[in-house]
Protein backbone atom coordinates (compact mmCIF):
# COMPACT_ATOMS: atom_id res chain seq x y z
CA UNK A 1 0.00 0.00 0.00
CA UNK A 2 1.63 2.97 -1.25
CA UNK A 3 -1.18 5.54 -0.23
CA UNK A 4 -4.41 5.95 1.15
CA UNK A 5 -7.26 8.85 1.12
CA UNK A 6 -10.58 9.61 2.00
CA UNK A 7 -12.86 11.45 0.08
CA UNK A 8 -14.21 10.46 -3.54
CA UNK A 9 -11.73 7.69 -5.73
CA UNK A 10 -9.88 9.01 -8.27
CA UNK A 11 -9.25 11.65 -10.72
CA UNK A 12 -8.70 10.17 -13.94
CA UNK A 13 -9.24 12.35 -16.93
CA UNK A 14 -4.84 12.43 -17.35
CA UNK A 15 -4.73 8.96 -18.25
CA UNK A 16 -7.45 9.19 -21.19
CA UNK A 17 -7.47 12.74 -22.45
CA UNK A 18 -5.52 12.82 -25.59
CA UNK A 19 -2.53 10.59 -25.58
CA UNK A 20 -2.47 10.62 -21.79
CA UNK A 21 0.27 10.59 -19.49
CA UNK A 22 -0.99 7.53 -17.38
CA UNK A 23 -1.81 9.47 -14.26
CA UNK A 24 -3.97 9.38 -11.50
CA UNK A 25 -4.61 11.50 -8.76
CA UNK A 26 -6.44 10.39 -5.52
CA UNK A 27 -9.36 13.24 -4.54
CA UNK A 28 -9.37 14.07 -0.56
CA UNK A 29 -7.30 14.00 2.02
CA UNK A 30 -4.32 11.86 1.34
CA UNK A 31 -1.89 10.05 3.51
CA UNK A 32 1.38 9.05 1.36
CA UNK A 33 2.54 5.77 3.19
CA UNK A 34 6.19 3.94 2.62
CA UNK A 35 6.29 2.26 -0.45
CA UNK A 36 8.02 -0.89 0.79
CA UNK A 37 7.34 -4.78 1.23
CA UNK A 38 5.49 -5.84 4.09
CA UNK A 39 6.62 -9.33 4.36
CA UNK A 40 10.41 -9.49 5.16
CA UNK A 41 13.56 -11.14 6.32
CA UNK A 42 14.09 -9.89 10.29
CA UNK A 43 17.69 -9.43 8.94
CA UNK A 44 16.30 -7.01 6.20
CA UNK A 45 14.00 -4.93 8.31
CA UNK A 46 15.26 -1.69 7.37
CA UNK A 47 15.52 -2.60 3.53
CA UNK A 48 13.06 -0.03 2.53
CA UNK A 49 13.74 -0.13 -1.30
CA UNK A 50 10.88 1.05 -3.31
CA UNK A 51 9.04 -0.71 -5.89
CA UNK A 52 8.42 2.10 -8.14
CA UNK A 53 11.97 2.02 -9.40
CA UNK A 54 13.58 -1.76 -8.29
CA UNK A 55 11.05 -5.23 -8.68
CA UNK A 56 10.15 -6.38 -5.46
CA UNK A 57 12.42 -9.75 -4.61
CA UNK A 58 11.02 -12.78 -4.10
CA UNK A 59 7.64 -12.12 -5.67
CA UNK A 60 5.27 -13.60 -7.44
CA UNK A 61 2.00 -12.10 -8.33
CA UNK A 62 -1.08 -14.72 -7.77
CA UNK A 63 -4.20 -12.91 -8.87
CA UNK A 64 -6.73 -11.67 -6.84
CA UNK A 65 -10.29 -13.10 -5.93
CA UNK A 66 -13.85 -10.68 -5.51
CA UNK A 67 -15.41 -10.99 -2.39
CA UNK A 68 -19.59 -11.12 -2.59
CA UNK A 69 -19.44 -7.60 -2.58
CA UNK A 70 -16.66 -7.46 -5.50
CA UNK A 71 -14.20 -6.10 -3.15
CA UNK A 72 -10.03 -7.93 -3.91
CA UNK A 73 -8.20 -10.23 -2.04
CA UNK A 74 -4.65 -10.27 -3.76
CA UNK A 75 -2.53 -13.37 -4.01
CA UNK A 76 1.17 -13.67 -3.84
CA UNK A 77 4.44 -15.24 -2.96
CA UNK A 78 6.79 -13.52 -1.05
CA UNK A 79 9.68 -15.89 -0.05
CA UNK A 80 7.81 -19.25 -1.33
CA UNK A 81 5.36 -18.01 1.68
CA UNK A 82 1.44 -18.10 0.30
CA UNK A 83 -0.29 -14.69 1.17
CA UNK A 84 -3.93 -13.34 0.95
CA UNK A 85 -3.74 -9.95 0.99
CA UNK A 86 -7.39 -8.35 2.01
CA UNK A 87 -7.49 -4.49 2.59
CA UNK A 88 -11.09 -3.01 3.42
CA UNK A 89 -12.51 0.05 4.46
CA UNK A 90 -13.70 -0.10 8.26
CA UNK A 91 -17.02 2.62 8.99
CA UNK A 92 -15.86 4.90 6.42
CA UNK A 93 -13.21 5.88 9.35
CA UNK A 94 -10.30 3.51 8.41
CA UNK A 95 -8.58 0.90 6.99
CA UNK A 96 -8.12 -2.41 7.78
CA UNK A 97 -5.95 -4.90 6.12
CA UNK A 98 -5.45 -8.60 6.77
CA UNK A 99 -2.23 -10.56 5.87
CA UNK A 100 -3.35 -14.10 5.47
CA UNK A 101 -0.18 -16.46 5.22
CA UNK A 102 0.39 -19.90 4.31
CA UNK A 103 3.20 -22.08 5.26
CA UNK A 104 3.69 -19.34 8.12
CA UNK A 105 7.34 -20.42 9.84
CA UNK A 106 7.20 -20.46 13.58
CA UNK A 107 11.34 -19.68 13.30
CA UNK A 108 11.23 -16.29 13.26
CA UNK A 109 13.21 -15.56 10.20
CA UNK A 110 10.71 -13.40 8.80
CA UNK A 111 8.30 -10.22 9.91
CA UNK A 112 5.35 -8.59 8.88
CA UNK A 113 6.08 -5.04 9.09
CA UNK A 114 3.34 -2.86 9.92
CA UNK A 115 4.17 0.53 9.21
CA UNK A 116 7.61 2.99 9.12
CA UNK A 117 8.57 6.20 9.85
CA UNK A 118 11.31 8.77 11.29
CA UNK A 119 8.60 8.15 14.98
CA UNK A 120 6.95 5.52 16.35
CA UNK A 121 5.38 5.88 19.61
CA UNK A 122 2.98 3.31 21.34
CA UNK A 123 0.42 5.30 22.83
CA UNK A 124 -1.44 2.44 24.55
CA UNK A 125 -1.71 -1.77 24.15
CA UNK A 126 -3.02 -1.48 21.19
CA UNK A 127 -2.73 2.28 19.32
CA UNK A 128 0.38 3.44 17.73
CA UNK A 129 1.05 6.69 16.64
CA UNK A 130 3.38 7.23 13.38
CA UNK A 131 5.21 10.31 12.38
CA UNK A 132 4.27 12.27 15.34
CA UNK A 133 0.20 11.23 15.08
CA UNK A 134 0.44 11.32 11.19
CA UNK A 135 -1.43 8.60 11.21
CA UNK A 136 -2.17 5.93 13.80
CA UNK A 137 -2.23 2.13 13.44
CA UNK A 138 -4.58 -0.34 15.82
CA UNK A 139 -3.68 -3.79 16.23
CA UNK A 140 -5.77 -6.31 18.17
CA UNK A 141 -4.72 -6.58 21.78
CA UNK A 142 -2.24 -8.97 22.90
CA UNK A 143 -0.17 -8.96 19.87
CA UNK A 144 3.59 -9.25 19.90
CA UNK A 145 4.00 -6.02 18.32
CA UNK A 146 7.75 -4.69 18.42
CA UNK A 147 9.32 -0.86 17.42
CA UNK A 148 12.99 -0.78 16.19
CA UNK A 149 15.04 2.17 15.66
CA UNK A 150 17.75 2.82 13.23
CA UNK A 151 19.52 5.37 10.80
CA UNK A 152 16.77 7.83 11.60
CA UNK A 153 14.09 4.77 10.87
CA UNK A 154 11.50 3.59 13.10
CA UNK A 155 9.40 0.03 12.15
CA UNK A 156 6.50 -1.05 14.08
CA UNK A 157 6.34 -4.86 12.95
CA UNK A 158 5.24 -8.52 14.65
CA UNK A 159 6.57 -11.75 13.74
CA UNK A 160 5.21 -13.36 10.89
CA UNK A 161 2.37 -16.45 11.67
CA UNK A 162 -0.50 -17.23 9.77
CA UNK A 163 -2.79 -14.14 10.17
CA UNK A 164 -1.84 -10.30 11.05
CA UNK A 165 -4.43 -8.02 11.06
CA UNK A 166 -3.92 -4.00 12.07
CA UNK A 167 -6.11 -0.86 11.09
CA UNK A 168 -4.92 2.38 9.87
CA UNK A 169 -6.61 5.37 11.13
CA UNK A 170 -6.00 9.28 9.65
Amino acid sequence: VAQIWKGDFLYTSPMWDNRGDGSSRPQGALLPLYDAAPIMPRAALFDTASSKYNPVADFRPLGYDLDESGRPTFRYQRFGLEVDDRIRVGEGKYLTRTLSIGKASASGDYVCRIAIGNSIVRIDDTLYAIDDKRYFIRLPKGENVQIATAGGLAVLYVPLKEKVEYSVLW
